[in-house]
């Protein structure tokens, strides 16, 4: 854009027309010089942020995490072991409903079967 106006720049016509063309070349360069300084600012105080990030809070973060995945894992195990008790609780119970056997005989030809005894 400040090419542009640079190209649009013109030393003939009224001294409106001249003030007008050298004013947005001029404040267009300004806006480019603007942003420029921002995002040099910008990563610089991203990379000394990084800087200063690095080292022990991010060992901190990481064994954290590492903690937090264990803690979950075994909270999934603990879990899908109590739903594996109550699958061989129900299984039992309609076995002895199915055979009509009831008591010990049927828990044990059960567990048997499952492999448990």
């Amino acid at each position: 854009m400040t090419m542009t106006f640079f190209l649009n720049v013109t030393d003939t016509g009224s001294w409106l027309e001249i003030g007008q063309s050298i004013s947005f070349f001029c404040i267009t360069s300004l806006l480019l010089v603007c942003n420029a300084l921002l995002g040099v600012l910008w990563c610089t105080q991203a990379s000394h942020e990084r800087k200063v990030g690095d080292g022990e809070d991010q060992r901190d973060n990481s064994v954290t995490a590492h903690k937090d995945t264990k803690v979950r894992n075994v909270e999934m195990q603990v879990e899908q072991d109590q739903l594996a008790d109550d699958l061989k609780e129900d299984m039992i119970g309609n076995s002895d409903r199915a055979t009509g056997h009831e008591g010990e005989e049927a828990t044990q030809t059960l567990k048997e079967r499952i492999g448990d005894g």
